[in-house]
Formats: structure tokens, sequence, C-alpha cells
């Protein structure tokens, strides 16, 4: 009731404002009745300013009633001249000024309340509703956020109650992508409970079989299927459950195939459906990396489908239809094979052409700075050369592998490398690091490079273990700058192998 009261005030109230000019009233009647329209939103303004206990507001509400009274006061004498009518005039719109102004700082308490509300909830969605996978929560949040962002330009306009309103709206749908995303998220719990407890029946089978049979290859692989079942397990207990769902699929693959192998009168056999669900999955894997580095639509699309058939052909297979099994994986793989050209045709046309561009460009750079190098010049300076011709024989490996964006990468660290190795040419020795900084920066950098190896290992991203390779690769280089005392050159080695870490988990999933 009381918003509602509000609002109409503050509409009425603007109206009075631009209505009443001493122009346009200058005869008592007008006088009368602009001083009566003052009279309803003085109330209106102390039930407000009241309502929210705002000391400021409450002192500019009895400036506008003073200036009410003396307006009344010229308005009532017994022969108002011209000359009072219109300072009349002047003093009504100054208190309707007084009101609006008085309006504001009311609200800016509530304003800043509400405010801060939706950005709690808005950080508390951003956490929750991604994981989710609700597209509905997802486009409730953004409804949240787009409400905030016109409650700010309100805020900015000094038009509080739009901001309140668009605060308050805000409020409404952050809460309501909260609890769609959390039932979401709670079904996507029991769906792996009950995938953890399949597993661990299929385990108990598995194990059975190869106590019977012995084969050494199933054993090997029941050991890695248990492994990768602890990791979903770590996964599960630190709330990700995109990666424990990967996980625990990869452990119920590795399951079925040793469960195959064990059967299997040969080690070598590995015709079973499971073990052809496992190489599919595998080159799924591989073939996804491809399709998002080459950006093709039609790829992405039939690499979707094929997508599909994969976890049609796992649903059948714990079902022991095994028929429906094969023939789900022939057409995936098919479908993937087919993506798989695509992406290769898509990204080998204008990319590649650019990045051996650049390598040969970066060559012909490096042979001039050389030529440059004298007798003076500074030792972190060569070492920095040769850093540089390193990054770069590593980019045209990459690239005659097919990996463009490895390569391209390569590319740009030895262009770093490059340039660092022109400023230390012709440098003071100014900036040179020292043995201890540069010491703790290497530790500092394997500590990082053990932990994110593990993620990139099971993640299975095989463009990010190529960068990771390459970080790995730098790292040693900056370690031999260190044993020699190229300190400089060290610390740049360490910097490029950090940047290559820090992208080769970019598509990782965070534990």
């Amino acid at each position: 009731m009381l918003r509602i009261c509000l609002y109409t005030f503050l509409f009425l109230f603007t109206f009075n404002v631009s209505g009443i000019t001493p122009a346009s009233a200058q005869t008592l009647v007008d006088l009368t009745r602009a001083l009566t329209r003052l009279d309803r939103d003085l109330a209106r303004a102390q039930e407000l300013v009241t309502s929210f206990n705002n000391d400021r507001a409450i002192r500019l509400v009895q400036q506008a009633q003073q200036l009410r009274d003396e307006a009344a006061n010229l308005i009532h004498k017994d022969r108002p001249t011209r000359r009072d009518r219109t300072e009349a005039a002047a003093k009504i719109k100054l208190a309707q000024a007084r009101l609006m102004a008085a309006a504001q700082l009311a609200l800016d308490g509530p304003v800043r309340r509400l405010r801060s509300r939706l950005e709690e909830l808005l950080r508390k969605a951003d956490e929750t509703v991604p994981h989710s996978r609700n597209r509905e929560a997802q486009r409730t949040l953004n409804e949240a956020k787009k409400n905030r962002d016109s409650g700010e330009r309100a805020a900015t306009a000094a038009s509080a109650d739009k901001a309140a309103e668009h605060f308050r709206v805000g409020i409404t749908l952050a809460e309501r992508a909260i609890q769609l995303s959390a039932r979401s998220v709670d079904t996507i719990i029991d769906h792996l409970r009950e995938e953890k407890r399949k597993f661990e029946v299929l385990r108990d089978h598995t194990r059975q079989l190869i106590d019977q049979h012995g084969n050494r290859q199933a054993e090997l692989i029941f050991q890695q299927a248990l492994r990768t079942y602890e990791s979903a397990e770590t996964t599960f207990r630190n709330g990700n459950v995109d990666l424990t769902k990967t996980l625990l699929n990869q452990a119920s693959l590795l399951l079925l195939r040793a469960t195959d192998l064990a059967r299997s009168d040969s080690p070598g056999h590995t015709d079973q459906p499971s073990s052809v669900l496992f190489r599919v999955h595998e080159l799924l894997q591989e073939t996804r990396d491809r399709v998002r580095a080459s950006q093709s639509p039609a790829a992405k699309r039939i690499l979707e489908r094929a997508s599909r058939f994969v976890m049609d052909a796992e649903a059948a297979a714990k079902a022991g239809n095994t028929q429906l099994v094969m023939t789900k994986l022939e057409l995936a793989e098919n479908m993937i094979r087919r993506a798989n050209r695509l992406a290769a045709a898509q990204s080998r046309r204008p990319f590649n052409k650019k990045v051996l561009r650049e390598i040969e460009n970066t060559r012909s750079d490096i042979a001039a700075v050389r030529q440059n190098m004298h007798a003076d010049t500074p030792r972190d300076a060569g070492t920095l050369l040769r850093m540089s011709e390193f990054a770069l024989q590593r980019a045209e490996q990459a690239s005659a592998a097919g990996f463009s964006r490895v390569a391209l990468e390569a590319v740009l660290a030895a262009q770093r490398f490059l340039s660092r190795a022109e400023q230390v040419t012709s440098d003071d020795g100014a900036g040179r690091q020292t043995r201890a900084q540069t010491e703790v920066r290497l530790k500092q950098l394997e500590t990082a490079l053990v932990d994110a190896e593990s993620r990139v290992v099971e993640s299975m991203e095989n463009w990010s273990l190529q960068l990771l390779q390459s970080a790995r690769a730098i790292k040693r280089l900056a370690e031999d700058s260190f044993r020699k005392g190229d300190y400089r050159a060290a610390n740049e080695g360490i910097q490029v192998s950090f940047e290559l870490l820090r992208k080769s988990l970019k598509y990782v999933p965070k534990n």
C-alpha cells in the first residue's frame, strides 16, 4: 500500500512541478488550486519521510511546509498585488522541488538496500545456475541482470522510484533462478548417486570375472577404472557435478572393457561391444577438440548428433542390448569421422596459411637480430634468442602435425622471446632478476604445472595437453638458463610457461 501511495505521489508531484510557473499562475483561482495540490503532496511526503525516518528528508519537508505557509499568506491578503501572486507561485514551485528532493533522499537508503540484496543474490546465482544446466534458470538469471542494469541507469538518472522497482523485480527473478537451479542440481546429484550405485554393482561383477579368468590386461584396465572412480568421488565431494559425471562415465566404460577382456578366450580380442564403445568414445573426445578449434558450424552440428548416438549406445550397453549398441556406435563413428573431415578442412585453409606466414616472418626476424649481436651483447640476449628458436621449432612441429592453434601459440612465444632479446641487447642491465626471485618463481611454476597436469589429463582435452607440454618444455629452458645464471632469460621463460599453462586450462573444468 505504501509503495502504491509513493508512486502516486511521485507522479502527481512531477506533474505539479512542471505545471505551476509564475507566468501561468497569475490568478487567485490558479494559485488556490496549486496550493490545494501542494497540501495533498505535503501530506504524502510527510508519510513517506516518516516511514523511512530520514532526517535530511524530514528537514526538506519542513522547509516545503514553511514555503507553503508563506505562499498562503501572500494569496490570502485582502488585496494581493501582481507581485504577491508571482512570489506566491514561485514559493509553491520551490516547495514542490523541496518535496521531490525529500522523496529522493527518503528512497536513497531503501534503494541501496535493494541494490545490495540483488547483487548478493546475483553472485549466488552465478555460482549455482551454470552448473544446473537449467535453461529456464539461466534465462531467468539473464532477466534479473537486465533489471539490475536498468535499475543502475535509473539510479544514475536520479529516478529512485524506477531504480527501486527494477531492483525489486531483479530480486524476485534472481531468487526464482536460484530455486530452479537448486531443483536441477538435486536431480543431477540423485542421478549421479544412481550411476555410482550401478558402477559399484558392475565393479563387483567385473572383479569376479577377472579372478576367474586371470586376464592381466583386464586387471590393468580394472585398476584404471578404480582410480578414475576415486577421482569422481573427489570431484563429487567438491561439488563439481559436471566433472563427476564425465569421470563416472569414463570409469564405467573402463569396467565394461575390462569385463569383455576377462570373458575373452584371447587377451588380444577386442571385438566386444563395450570395447568398440570405448574406442568410439575416445574418438569423440579427440574430435571435439578439433571441431571447437575449427569453429565449423556444420562439424559442430554433426558432432552433437554423434554424441547423442554414443549416449544411446552407453545406455544400451548398460541394459545388455548388444545389437543396439553396435548399431548406434556404427552411426556415431561415421558421423564423428565426417565431423573430423569438415573440421580439418575448415581449419587448414586460412588458419594454416596464417601460421606458416608467421613462422617464416619470425625466422627472418631472428636472423636479423642475430646479425646485430656482437661480443659486448649481454649473455641473456643470446639465451633468449635460442629460446625463441626453440619455440619456433615447436611451432613448425605442431603445424606439421595439424595442431595449428598450438603452433600459433608457439609462434607467439617465439616472438615474445625475440622481442625481449632485442630489449636486452640495447639496455644497460637495468631490471635484472635476482637468483632468489627467479628460484621462487620456478618453484611456483612447478607447483602450478603439477596441478594443471592432473586436471588436463583427467579432462582428456588434447589441445590443452599440447599446450601444457609446451609449457613444460619452456620451463625446462628456464631452468637451464637459471643454472647458467641468465636470470632475465629464465624469468622470461617462466612468464611464457605460465601463460601457456593458463591457456591450457581454458577449456578444462574446474575442480
